[in-house]
């Protein structure tokens, strides 16, 4: 006579070496998963930078976010330990919570930029437990996210 199926012995030992490799792999997709948030808040923060650049150089009072303000208040990009935001005189057009965990930091208290794009050079770190992320502004204005911190 012919068996069909599985026995009893062979299903408990293949859901145990499945169980056995899904708890080792747990720890590493965590630890990825925190990393790639990471560097999606660095991209973000870079992404800001780089508009508040262009707000900043080619700012017409007329523009849609900012209507209400007078024009001899200038924008500003202003940064605390846990958010981030773009601000005109009074108004916030934009604001960024960073995700649970991760801390900003920054080497200077204010980022400026000139008309031409020319900046006052500061870098920016995201850390989550000891890993790091750096958002560079070098004097030319260029935005960079970096694993390593400015030289």
């Amino acid at each position: 006579m012919k068996e069909h199926g599985f026995g009893l012995l062979e299903v408990v030992l293949t859901v145990g070496i499945l169980g056995t490799l899904a708890a080792l792999a747990v720890p590493f997709f965590a630890r990825w998963g925190s990393l790639w948030q990471l560097e999606y808040e660095a991209a973000r923060l870079a992404s800001e930078v780089r508009y508040y650049r262009e707000v900043t150089g080619t700012f017409q009072p007329q523009h849609r976010e900012f209507l209400s303000v007078p024009k001899e208040s200038t924008p500003v990009f202003g940064f605390e330990r846990r958010e981030y935001y773009l601000r005109r005189g009074t108004k916030i057009s934009r604001r960024h919570m960073l995700a649970d965990g991760i801390v900003l930091s920054a080497s200077r208290s204010q980022l400026t930029f000139s008309s031409s794009g020319e900046a006052n050079p500061i870098s920016f770190c995201l850390q989550r437990g000891t890993t790091k992320r750096y958002v560079i502004v070098d004097i030319a204005g260029r935005v960079r996210v970096s694993r390593f911190p400015p030289e």
